[in-house]
């Protein structure tokens, strides 16, 4: 599955580029999980987020998925403060998975 901006760009591949910092939230039934990483490989069923000493993989395969971005103007409002971009994802399996591309300076607070 592609994940494209309103734009078209594939944010899956830019994420991966640039290495961008990724929080994860992941939550399914009665458990969440929080995960912050970047993009170490991706595909058409998965993206696999790590950080030093451990891994998260999230499946695309079956899953739909809807991309936020902030309007024109609205980038210091909100999330839009710590976040560039969020993806929404449902899982095949019904689980919930949201990602969102940390802005600069927002780094430290995601690690804490």
């Amino acid at each position: 599955m592609d994940i494209c901006s309103n734009q078209g760009e594939n944010i899956l591949q830019r994420w991966f580029d640039r290495q961008c910092l990724i929080r994860a939230e992941l939550i399914s039934g009665n458990v969440s999980l929080s995960f912050t990483g970047t993009v170490a490989r991706f595909n058409n069923i998965e993206v696999v987020l790590q950080r030093e000493i451990d891994e998260m993989s999230v499946s695309l395969f079956a899953a739909s998925c809807k991309v936020m971005e902030p309007r024109q103007g609205q980038e210091a409002e909100g999330p839009w403060k710590f976040y560039r971009l969020i993806v929404q994802i449902q899982t095949d399996g019904g689980a919930q998975c949201v990602l969102h591309e940390l802005r600069e300076g927002a780094e430290l607070r995601a690690i804490q």
